[in-house]
Formats: C-alpha cells, sequence, structure tokens
C-alpha cells in the first residue's frame, strides 16, 4: 500500500544530486486545485495519452487535464466494492493508445478515442484475485506488467488477452508487495522493499538481489544506463546495475533532507535527479 494515505502533511521538494542540475528557484511551480476543477488533493500517478493529455490517478478516480482545466471521469463499470473510481493508485498509456487503471479494487481499460471502458472477465477466478489484488503499478516492453500489493506480479499476454500470475515462482520469505517492475532485454526486475526480483520474460525465476535495509519506495529504470534508481524511506537514493547486480549508495550529504523519506525518483532528459520527498509531522 503506497503510504499517501497515511500522511498528515507532504512536502514536495526537487533536490537534485547532479553535479550541474538546475536550482529549485529556477523552476516555475504551479499549483493547481479546486479552482482548476482538481477536487482531490491526494494524486497517486500520472500519464501523458497520445493526443498530449495528462491523465492523473487519485484518491477519488480519474482526472483528465487538457492544458486548461481539469475534468473527473468515471466509469460506468463502477460497482461498491469494485470501483477504480476510488484510490486510483495505477495508471499507464499502452502502445495503441488504452490507459491501463489500477486501484484497489479493480483494474479497467479505458480508450480515450472511443470513450469505452472494459474490464477483464471478473467471473473467471484468475481474475477475479488478480482485480482484488491492489494494483499499485504497470509497465510495458514485450509484455505488459502489472504489479500489485497483495500478490505479486502478473503478466499480460496480448496475443491471447491472459493474465500469468508469477506468484507461484516467488522464493519463500518475499513480500508479496511489488512497488514496480522494468523489463530489459529478455529480462523482468520486480522491485519490492526487501529487494529486486529477477525473471525471465517467459515467467522464469532467475535470482534475488537483496537489499538489507528492506526500505525501497519506489524506482525509475534508465534503459541507456542499464540501472534501476531507486528510493527508500531511509537511506538515500540507490542506484542498481543490471549487470553486476550491486547497489551503489548515491544520495549525498544533506541533513534537511534526510529527515524525509522519499517516496519516488525521476531522472530528467539534462541527466538530474529529482525526488519526491514525504515528510512524517
Amino acid at each position: 500500500m503506497k503510504p499517501g494515505l497515511y500522511i498528515t502533511a507532504l512536502l514536495h521538494c526537487l533536490a537534485s544530486i547532479h553535479s550541474n542540475a538546475q536550482r529549485v528557484s529556477d523552476y516555475r511551480f504551479i499549483n493547481f486545485g479546486a479552482k482548476d476543477g482538481l477536487l482531490e488533493k491526494i494524486v497517486y500517478c500520472a500519464t501523458q495519452d497520445n493526443r498530449g493529455y495528462m491523465w492523473f490517478g487519485t484518491a477519488t478516480g480519474l482526472y483528465r487535464y487538457d492544458g486548461h482545466t481539469f475534468n473527473h471521469f468515471r466509469s460506468p463499470l463502477d460497482k461498491g466494492g469494485s470501483a477504480i473510481g476510488n484510490i486510483l493508485q495505477g495508471i499507464m498509456t499502452d502502445n495503441d493508445g488504452n490507459l491501463w487503471l489500477g486501484s484497489y479494487t479493480s483494474m479497467q481499460w479505458y480508450n480515450p478515442y472511443k470513450n469505452r471502458y472494459w474490464q477483464p472477465d471478473p467471473i473467471k477466478p484468475e481474475n477475479k484475485i488478480l482485480l482484488s489484488s491492489y494494483i499499485l503499478n504497470f509497465s510495458k516492453g514485450k509484455y505488459i506488467w502489472i504489479s500489485t500489493n497483495k500478490n505479486f506480479v502478473y503478466r499480460f499476454n496480448k496475443k491471447d488477452s491472459s493474465f500469468l500470475s508469477l506468484a507461484p515462482l516467488y522464493p519463500s520469505g518475499a513480500s508479496s508487495s511489488s512497488i514496480a517492475t522494468a523489463e530489459y532485454g529478455d529480462y523482468l526486475y520486480d522491485i519490492h522493499p526487501e529487494g529486486i526480483y529477477i525473471f525471465s520474460i517467459e515467467g522464469k525465476y532467475i535470482k534475488k538481489a537483496g537489499f538489507t535495509p528492506e526500505d525501497i519506495s519506489n524506482a525509475f529504470f534508465v534503459p541507456g544506463e542499464k540501472a534501476l534508481y531507486l528510493s527508500t524511506y531511509l537511506h538515500g537514493v540507490q542506484k542498481f546495475d543490471i549487470a553486476s547486480h550491486d547497489y551503489t549508495h548515491l544520495y549525498p550529504e544533506n541533513k534537511q533532507l534526510n529527515k524525509n523519506h522519499l517516496l519516488s525518483i525521476a531522472k530528467d532528459n539534462e541527466g538530474s535527479i529529482t525526488q519526491e520527498v514525504i515528510r512524517f509531522m
């Protein structure tokens, strides 16, 4: 479960760990709220569709930003106990332009061109488990991968629209919470708080690259560097080298930011790293 639900106060700041990064004062920040149509204060995820619209997953469902205003979208498939209109934590645009939407109680697709929602057949037992697995994240490559909080990772095969659960393949003691995944070459890298589980993309377990503090909170994959940048709650930013399977601590000494918990991490086109920081008051 993402920690956003338990936070009484959020501190969003950008902190560079790259030697030639711009200062925070060089950026222009715009705060969006109810006056712009965004009625929800907690935003978990975002994606941009093929037409340039921005889509946001929030604690009360799906919003679209068209450059001027936010519009709240409601799915006609939502029903009590199964809805993407509540705590929408995972969102991704696939190569066909469809939005993948994942919440605590459901998973749906949305085609913004046709304004059409649909979902996996909830009658199938394997789909019923998936839809109630607390979906956290999506990633894409040869396959589409679905990270869940309660039931590890699923692989979606577009050819036959099937979902393969990797749950039976994990070693004993693995946490069921997959934070994020990254596909590179013939391998899948599945990030958990306690480390990275490595699979073949066809679903064979390879090994675990453990992270001893067990406090990884999120990850950002840079294919060109063959590296995962990991944010942690108490151990700063870590870099995981795909070739060597080694972790390197990157985060410099910063007394102010070391008091906070890093929730997510990203890297811009100029090579600067930014973090979203959470501070528990």
